[in-house]
C-alpha cells in the first residue's frame, strides 16, 4: 500500500517527531530546552536546508513558461510585503520581528512553490508504454 508508506515515512520524519515532543512537553508542562548553541544549529541548519532546496528546485525549472516564473516571481514579492503589513497592522509586531517573520514565510512560499511544480500529480494517470 503505497499511501500507507509515504504516510509512515512523513510521520516518522525527524520534524514531525520533533514537533510531537515540542507538542507533548508543552502539555505536560515540562521544562524542556535545548542549549543555545543547539538552537543556532537548528535553524542554521533549517536555513541551509531550505536554501538548497529552493536552489535544487530553481536549478531543475524550465522556465520554457513565462507565466510559471511572472507566477513564482510575484509571489516571491506579494507575500512577504502582505505578511509584513498583517504582522504590524494586526499582529502588533515590532519592525524588525515583523520583517523577519514575512522574510521567512516569503522564502519558504517561493521554495513550496518551485518543489510543488515538480512533483508529479498523483490524481493524473501515468501513461504505459506500449
Amino acid at each position: 500500500m503505497p499511501g500507507f508508506d509515504l504516510l509512515l515515512t512523513n510521520l516518522l520524519s525527524p520534524i514531525v517527531l520533533a514537533f510531537a515532543l515540542g507538542a507533548v512537553a508543552g502539555f505536560i508542562r515540562t521544562e524542556l530546552e535545548l542549549p543555545e548553541a543547539v538552537l543556532k544549529l537548528i535553524s542554521i541548519y533549517l536555513l541551509f536546508s531550505i536554501g538548497l532546496t529552493g536552489g535544487r528546485e530553481l536549478a531543475r525549472a524550465s522556465f520554457s513558461d513565462v507565466s510559471t516564473l511572472i507566477a513564482a516571481a510575484a509571489m516571491t514579492i506579494a507575500i512577504p510585503v502582505t505578511c509584513y503589513a498583517v504582522l504590524r497592522r494586526v499582529g502588533g509586531f515590532d519592525v524588525s520581528n515583523a520583517a523577519a517573520v514575512a522574510a521567512h514565510y516569503g522564502s519558504v512560499s517561493s521554495v513550496t512553490f518551485f518543489a510543488a511544480m515538480h512533483l508529479p500529480a498523483p490524481w493524473k494517470p501515468r501513461r504505459k508504454a506500449i
